[in-house]
């Protein structure tokens, strides 16, 4: 996994890039205003990095600098009829946003969930963030009506 254009490299995340994925990780929860803890991230973290880890973490760099990431796991859905993923992170550092950094970002999941067989890629976007929304429909992404539960285990 690994692509090139105008000086940036979207690849894989490996067990170098543990502080640049943290940074990026601490600051999409920061930005969202949720209660992450520096412990909840580096578990997460450690979970993607893991042997028999499912999940993908893409970290998009300019100049060797990490500026943006996509966090995705798969999931079994029927009602994708198949293997799909879900994009749970999706981020770009601030200064570097309006450069196509989370639209190729996105589109590079959908070639890799592609290649590997799935059937859809899904992303949740909160009803405030139409920057979101408006990526997504640019990738051709359609909405489906749904609200997302969650209880802590």
């Amino acid at each position: 996994m690994s692509e090139t254009a105008d000086d940036l490299q979207l690849r894989a995340a490996t067990a170098d890039d543990r502080a640049s994925a943290g940074r990026l990780l601490a600051a999409y929860h920061a930005e969202r205003r949720e209660p992450v803890t520096p412990d909840d991230i580096a578990r997460a973290i450690e979970l993607v990095l893991a042997p028999r880890g499912t999940a993908w973490m893409v970290l998009a760099q300019r100049g060797g600098v990490a500026v943006g990431l996509l966090l995705a796991n798969p999931v079994v859905s029927p009602a994708q009829g198949g293997a799909a993923l879900r994009v749970e992170s999706l981020y770009v550092a601030p200064q570097h946003r309006g450069r196509g950094i989370g639209r190729a970002l996105l589109r590079y999941v959908i070639e890799e969930s592609r290649t590997a067989g799935m059937s859809a890629v899904e992303v949740d976007a909160l009803p405030e963030e139409t920057a979101m929304q408006a990526l997504c429909a640019a990738c051709d992404f359609v909405a489906r009506p749904r609200v997302r539960l969650s209880h802590a285990s």
